[in-house]
């Protein structure tokens, strides 16, 4: 063991020693206070949220602890960043990476080499492309999963310990090679938790508030038990136009996800554990030897040599010098990050009370309507990278591009600018359910362009190559800039923001979600106007048919169009719902999609036959009806190429 961890010490200490001439960073109180004053009184005046907590550790010391705004908003308890308690959401995935580490401390855990089955009993996950997959796969995002989102929530007791039958239900299919590509994955940190559960025979709630919870003076902190919330949480609340609030129900994490997004906790419970992986654990709390939480923090791979990358769960980048390890967390309702700067002992974590509205079509009209009566827009809800750049800027200056996004030179005068315009899709999305469709409705997307003098991405420009195949935006605000993947071939094939969650694949013609929503789109107004058949006389078997295949198409496009835009009866919006694992709305547009693809080749019979036997021919209403049809049956085609993309087709429930 001594060995190991000499071994492991040595890896670490070039990748995680403070940079030669690095300034440290101090944590002033009283500025920070000052600045996250005026940031949250603002957000609060404007309605982008409705409360706040806020916790800064330095050097072992809180250094700073505040509350912005309401717990409750109507009932206007204060935010007690002492005990309130907030959804983490993701963050809880450093918990999870944290008590895998203990485990390899320990030495229960071998090696973070082997594969996850070595320690799994519930369970075995299938090989892919003939490799196993390991627990660094698993701990960064690499094991090449479908995106499986729905049902991370729930309103319905689950049972606790999650059965085997469950956990094979629940597992989603590869559609990447191991090791090829970091593409954020809820399930293979769940995966961890049950790995945990397994090898320790407590349940990880159990093991978190024995080894974490408890050791590191954590009392506010849980894993969330069900479909109850104890007294303490934080009730967040979006805002109207006009300045009123909307309660956001508390969604209920599901047990299994746990692991990747169910913990509960205080801002002052983060400061201590932020104070932990800084190296300030309590003695007697045996949270992890150096070398180990070293490693935690140390990049083990990434999606480009010139963007961030992962250690265990954490993301690693940089900030005008200063390394970050951070991670943010966004359950519905609780946007919130907590950022680790290692080189100056220094973190900060911001638990935050804000979200969208939930509103059905007719309600987005009439908020549209009184926004516009009232003069301003709907507040947009400030979101976890917001905070994370704000707070960055505040305290290390304008974002510039890092020396290390310099990875390989580049002669400018033969950067061939073409080789990189696309359109470029996130491949964290599902690829093999009709949750495909959603994501191709609200895609992960960018699209880039030749200007004058660069690249024009995301609408911004000019972006200049500044290493090979890395573009950079300068800016007073901040640089941002983008690095390009290639295929064995040469060819342009993904596109990395420096802060990668995931790759973005270029689209083909066919596969553009740019295009398929406009198909989608003007497909659906052509095929409403089905509805106009009813005013057609018509004569024949085959008119009648093609008459009633309009009404059907018509009828079957509104329903698909409703069962996306309203809210159900029990007054769930579809996002609601799907986040809950509610299946009827999903599963019944599938269906619906079935429809419209056999209701388009009933019309297109009928026009083929209608034309053999003329009864397109003669009277005016005769031709009209007859290039109506025609009209309508190319909209369902172009409906039916989207369905395909989409995987709405077939039965591919979410």
């Amino acid at each position: 063991m001594r060995n190991r961890l000499f071994a492991l010490a040595l890896l670490c200490m070039t990748s995680l020693a403070p940079h030669a001439g690095h300034a440290r960073v101090e944590m002033d109180a009283d500025q920070l206070r000052a600045w996250a004053k005026e940031t949250f009184s603002k957000a609060l005046a404007d309605g982008r949220i409705s409360g706040a907590v806020m916790a800064v550790v330095q050097d072992g010391e809180v250094k700073l602890l505040e509350g912005f705004g309401y717990a409750d908003f109507i009932a206007r308890t204060p935010m007690d960043p002492s005990h309130t308690r907030v959804q983490i959401g993701s963050i809880s995935k450093t918990f999870t990476a944290t008590a895998i580490a203990q485990l390899l401390d320990r030495g229960i855990i071998a090696s973070l080499d082997d594969p996850a089955n070595k320690y799994l009993k519930r369970m075995q996950l299938p090989p892919s492309h003939g490799k196993e997959i390991t627990l660094w796969n698993l701990l960064t995002h690499r094991a090449g999963m479908d995106d499986r989102t729905f049902g991370l929530g729930t309103d319905r007791e689950v049972p606790y310990p999650i059965t085997a039958q469950m956990l094979a239900d629940l597992r989603p299919a590869y559609v990447f090679p191991p090791d090829t590509t970091s593409s954020y994955s809820n399930y293979g940190i769940d995966i961890l938790g049950v790995l945990i559960e397994d090898r320790t025979g407590q349940t990880l709630g159990e093991y978190f508030h024995d080894q974490l919870f408890a050791p590191l003076k954590m009392p506010s902190s849980l894993l969330s038990p069900g479909v109850t919330f104890k007294s303490g949480i934080a009730q967040p609340y979006a805002f109207h136009a006009d300045g009123s609030a909307q309660k956001l129900d508390l969604l209920p994490i599901h047990p299994f996800v746990g692991a990747a997004g169910g913990i509960e906790s205080s801002a002052l419970d983060m400061a201590q554990y932020m104070n932990a992986h800084l190296g300030y654990a309590p003695a007697e709390a045996r949270f992890l030897s150096e070398p180990i939480r070293t490693l935690m923090k140390t990049r083990h791979t990434g999606n480009h040599p010139a963007v961030s990358g992962f250690g265990m769960t954490f993301f690693l980048t940089e900030w005008n010098g200063e390394r970050i390890a951070d991670h943010g967390g966004g359950w519905v309702g609780f946007p919130n990050v907590m950022i680790l700067l290692p080189d100056s002992n220094a973190g900060v974590f911001f638990g935050i009370l804000a979200g969208p509205l939930r509103l059905g079509l007719f309600e987005s009209l009439a908020e549209k309507l009184d926004g516009f009566r009232a003069g301003r827009d709907t507040p947009v809800p400030m979101d976890l990278f917001e905070i994370r750049n704000r707070f960055l800027t505040q305290a290390l200056g304008p974002y510039t591009v890092p020396k290390s996004a310099l990875w390989a030179p580049i002669d400018v005068r033969t950067t061939r600018l073409d080789d990189y315009v696309g359109t470029y899709w996130g491949n964290r999305r599902a690829h093999l359910t009709m949750a495909t469709f959603l994501d191709l409705l609200w895609p992960s997307l960018v699209r880039v362009e030749r200007g004058a003098d660069g690249l024009q991405i995301r609408g911004l420009g000019p972006f200049v190559p500044v290493a090979k195949d890395v573009f950079a935006l300068k800016r007073p605000a901040g640089d941002t800039y983008f690095a390009f993947s290639r295929s064995p071939d040469g060819k342009v094939r993904a596109l990395n923001h420096y802060y990668s969650l995931e790759q973005l694949v270029r689209t083909s013609f066919w596969s553009d979600p740019h295009l398929l929503r406009n198909v989608l789109w003007f497909g659906m107004l052509l095929a409403l106007t089905g509805v106009l058949s009813l005013l057609w006389r018509v004569e024949g078997r085959a008119a009648r048919t093609a008459k009633l295949s309009l009404i059907a198409m018509s009828a079957l496009t509104a329903a698909g169009f409703l069962l996306m835009t309203t809210k159900s009866f029990s007054g769930e919006t579809w996002i609601v719902e799907y986040n809950l694992g509610h299946s009827w709305r999903f599963n019944t547009l599938v269906l619906v999609a079935d429809a419209v693809a056999v209701t388009t080749l009933i019309l297109l019979v009928s026009l083929v036959a209608g034309l053999r036997t003329r009864q397109w021919r003669g009277s005016r209403q005769r031709v009209l009806l007859g290039i109506h049809g025609a009209i309508v049956a190319a909209a369902g085609i172009g409906m039916l190429w989207v369905g395909a993309v989409g995987r709405l087709l077939g039965w591919n429930p979410p």
